[in-house]
């Protein structure tokens, strides 16, 4: 007896699967762009622990969304900043609570006591990354600059002492290769064994073609490193619409060890901005500094070099709105 019925393909069969996991992938994420405008800027720093309830499911949190970033195989030590397709496989492990035993890799949401979402590389995540999505149309004034800052945080505090690097990319419309901004690029944004503390702040102005586009993305990724990864929270995010000032300002203040007595002779960097190129003070016997003739309005990166001291905190991110004279920086005590 004949039987009468429907004989799909493989490729149909193949089609109709990948358009229901797209839709899939749709309703668990906000794809909504944030309109960036001179005042409005785009903030995230994780301290609202219900935005993401489920795995891979980043529909409350606006304009962000996390990707696996897998490679098809096990990939090491690719440099971060040639990583330049399209990922489409969202992910996020919620509500996990030890990034020193937590050794799943791609994006993670840590519910420790400074709240974080971070990204660790793995042979099944070669590539994660986070992906923000903005709207610039009403930041496309050619005095405009979009400023991008956030802080890349060393979570793990396990035994492991991998190189985590860092990029940063950006892609105007909604595909295509990303590019990348090499001013953003961490080496290794991780210390270790047994440590998490390292904190690298990151302040970059996007290229001007990102400005005055209905989709710009911006993605902070990591690539999968030789030996074990590390956990480095993506956080403090902070991105703005600002107009270029032409008032000059100064910033200044002290370098002092842990007794409280000024170091001579440390080097003072002051980054970002739109400076050309970083700008460098040695501090005077008291252990003071001062930079003259910065733009008002800005965003700067405050960092303290000597050979003779460490210091726990050796940067600071500061808007330099008026004149600054208290960015100062204790030293280590001497073990």
């Amino acid at each position: 007896m004949k039987r009468f019925g429907i004989v799909l393909s493989a490729s149909v069969l193949f089609a109709t699967c990948l358009a229901l996991f797209s839709d899939e992938r749709i309703a668990k994420a906000d794809n909504a762009y944030f309109a960036l405008a001179p005042g409005t800027p785009f903030l995230q720093d994780w301290s609202n622990i219900g935005l993401i309830v489920s795995d891979d499911n980043w529909s409350g949190v606006p304009s962000v969304i996390g990707y696996l970033g897998e490679a098809g195989g096990s990939t090491e030590d690719v440099n971060a900043q040639t990583v330049l397709t399209t990922f489409v496989t969202p992910d996020v492990q919620a509500n996990e609570t030890n990034p020193s035993t937590f050794t799943t890799g791609g994006v993670a949401e840590f519910h420790i006591t400074d709240p974080v979402v971070a990204l660790q590389a793995s042979g099944a995540a070669d590539f994660p990354s986070i992906d923000i999505r903005l709207n610039t149309t009403e930041c496309a004034l050619p005095a405009n600059a979009i400023n991008v800052s956030y802080s890349l945080r060393d979570i793990d505090g396990s035994i492991d002492n991998a190189v985590q690097q860092v990029a940063l990319q950006y892609r105007v419309g909604d595909t295509g290769n990303y590019t990348n901004i090499p001013a953003g690029y961490i080496a290794d944004a991780t210390t270790g064994p047994s440590l998490a503390t390292m904190v690298t702040p990151v302040l970059v102005s996007l290229p001007a073609d990102a400005k005055g586009q209905a989709q710009v993305h911006v993605r902070m990724i990591t690539t999968n490193a030789a030996g074990n990864d590390e956990w480095v929270g993506i956080d403090d995010i902070n991105i703005s619409c600002q107009a270029n000032s032409a008032a000059s300002v100064s910033l200044g203040g002290r370098i002092v060890n842990a007794d409280g007595r000024g170091i001579g002779n440390a080097t003072v960097i002051v980054s970002g901005g739109g400076l050309a190129q970083p700008r460098r003070a040695l501090t005077g016997p008291f252990g003071y500094y001062t930079l003259e003739n910065l733009r008002a309005g800005e965003t700067y990166v405050v960092t303290v070099k000597t050979k003779r001291y460490s210091f726990q905190t050796s940067s600071h991110v500061v808007t330099l709105n008026d004149e600054l004279a208290d960015i100062d920086f204790v030293a280590d005590p001497y073990p």
